[in-house]
């Protein structure tokens, strides 16, 4: 666990040296990694990395894998700006005492498209449909009672015409720990009330652009046809440091009882190739019914409409339901989530998602 935990704070320390440089803005390519395509977690903008659980760990913190009790499905569906489609699906399972793995699917569509070139300018010979595909397997243990640490492999395929593709791949790492801050353990509340984490995103090897259209076909002085290929410039990918905290207050004045809950959470976001970013989010829970949430994402000139770069206004919120599946076994339900991010330039995101947790059968 020491040598783990050694790996990702040194790669998160080197990271810092470089993030945040505003002359990088812009420069990397798979830029929809950075996007959270779930419906529970984008709701809080993304800053509960620190308690993020399931199947949507995989896309914020991996150790958050092991916060399910046996089986965890997810399904989302977005509808990103300028009508781009996003579709996620994931499952994650325990496979023993303390270890878990979790596989998920991320597709990107972007409609279709009129195919152009230098003699039909305006179109007329066919449409063609960009996509972005990627595939995440990961892997995390629970070490103990209170420290988590999980590790993501993804591969990356973007297709843009049917004859130009790029491929990449790339791991991510992350680190949980959930405790009690020094007044619940002076207290009777029961569980665990203090969550930390810290998560290092798509470190991993240059894309490049390949495939016959990017040839062309061209007389030469000698009036011999000949083809020839243009080199597609490699990209780098946008890596990302998170580091979260989270903590929650017991609303309820019974001590017997815990029905109503306050989740107050913090979190910074260092990307290499964007501004930096800071978030606070809450959320309210009702039992394990009902919660409705919502984050905001400070990053430098957010609010200037001509320097911001970034598409959203930082603002988000979100609300699920959960129903149990049987009265026995409170873990089994079946949760309907939704989430909204405000766009400056754009229609507004949405993003609805169904999830199924299976608890243990004892």
């Amino acid at each position: 666990m020491k040598r783990i935990l050694i790996f990702i704070t040194a790669l998160s320390i080197s990271s810092l040296s470089w993030a945040g440089n505003p002359a990088r803005t812009g420069t990397a390519g798979a830029t929809e990694l950075m996007i959270n395509p779930w419906a529970n977690s984008s709701g809080w903008n993304g800053i509960n990395s620190s308690n993020i659980k399931g199947i949507e760990s995989l896309n914020l913190n991996s150790a958050g894998l092991t916060q399910i009790k046996s089986t965890n499905v997810g399904f989302s569906y977005m509808k990103y700006i300028a009508d781009i489609k996003l579709n996620s699906m994931g499952l994650a399972q325990k496979i023993g005492s303390q270890s878990y793995i979790g596989i998920s699917l991320f597709s990107m569509n972007f409609g279709n498209i009129e195919r152009t070139d230098v003699n039909n300018p305006d179109g007329g010979i066919g449409t063609y449909s960009p996509r972005f595909t990627n595939i995440a397997v990961s892997y995390a243990h629970k070490f103990s009672d209170f420290i988590s640490c999980g590790v993501v492999f993804r591969g990356i395929s973007e297709t843009g015409a049917s004859d130009v593709k790029a491929k990449s791949a790339c791991m991510d790492a992350g680190v949980q720990y959930s405790g009690k801050s020094k007044k619940s353990a002076a207290s009777e509340v029961k569980g665990k009330d203090l969550h930390l984490g810290i998560s290092l995103r798509n470190v991993g090897v240059n894309g490049v652009f390949a495939g016959d259209g990017l040839s062309y076909h061209f007389t030469d002085a000698d009036g011999v046809q000949r083809t020839a290929q243009i080199r597609s410039a490699p990209f780098q990918l946008p890596t990302q440091l998170h580091i979260g905290a989270s903590y929650d207050v017991k609303l309820d004045k019974d001590s017997s009882v815990f029905h109503n809950k306050l989740t107050i959470a913090g979190n910074f976001t260092s990307n290499a190739y964007a501004n930096n970013q800071f978030g606070l989010g809450v959320e309210y829970t009702y039992k394990k019914i009902f919660a409705v949430r919502g984050g905001y994402q400070y990053e430098d000139k957010i609010n200037d409409k001509e320097l911001h770069i970034n598409a959203f206004s930082g603002l988000a919120f979100g609300a699920s339901i959960n129903i149990p599946l049987n009265k026995q076994n409170n873990d089994n339900m079946i949760s309907f989530d939704y989430s909204f991010r405000d766009s400056q330039f754009f229609g507004a995101t949405h993003c609805l998602g169904i999830r199924v947790d299976l608890g243990d059968d004892e």
